[in-house]
């Protein structure tokens, strides 16, 4: 839904206007700095990308170009127990 710009399996969920915002810097010169895992047995310190990535509403955003990895560009976040996901608008792939 959310590389569909909002739009999946021919229905709108969210506006456009909506996900440009969700996956558009909103943190200026600030840059997402490395956090301790709230518990360290169950979760690691995270994320990748932190002192350069940027944060969207809801997402770390991809800063910068790497060899392999993700496209500029790309979002992600992960919840307590390290669930990852990551959406690359670019390649037009998402994985959980």
């Amino acid at each position: 839904m959310l590389l569909g710009m909002g739009e999946f399996d021919g229905n709108r969920i969210l506006a456009e206007q909506s996900v440009r915002d969700m996956t558009k810097n909103q943190i200026g010169d600030l840059v997402v700095e490395m956090q301790p895992g709230a518990i360290p047995d169950r979760s690691n310190a995270f994320p990748y990308g932190a002192g350069k990535d940027k944060f969207g509403l809801g997402f770390q955003l991809k800063e910068g170009v790497e060899k392999v990895g993700r496209s500029p560009g790309s979002y992600s976040w992960a919840g307590i127990n390290n669930t990852h996901f990551w959406a690359d608008p670019d390649k037009g792939i998402a994985a959980v």
